[in-house]
């Protein structure tokens, strides 16, 4: 997982990745010990829909990024920074 932290440009930890990595292990292992959580902020309790959010979250991407995860994430930094919308971003802060 890639967060700027935009006062210093620096990536978020490896521990904190890490632990994100974890949390979206301990989602795959027990589904229904998010289910909860995921319906007490649900506008929808229809539980396939409720299915779909926790899988919107919860899939390969959250777990890790790989090659084409930080190809994306390159990608959308630069589109931002060509806008206008972002100051230029160090490009090693998106390197695995």
């Amino acid at each position: 997982m890639i967060t700027l932290n935009c006062s210093d440009q620096r990536p978020q930890s490896a521990s904190s990745a890490w632990a994100t990595g974890e949390s979206v292990s301990a989602a795959w292992a027990a589904p229904e010990a998010s289910r909860d959580y995921v319906l007490s902020l649900a506008q929808e309790m229809e539980p396939a829909v409720v299915e779909q959010h926790i899988k919107l979250y919860v899939n390969e991407f959250t777990h890790s990024l790989g090659q084409e995860g930080y190809a994306a994430v390159r990608e959308l930094l630069g589109r931002a920074e060509a806008a206008g919308l972002v100051p230029a971003v160090n490009p090693a802060i998106v390197e695995i």
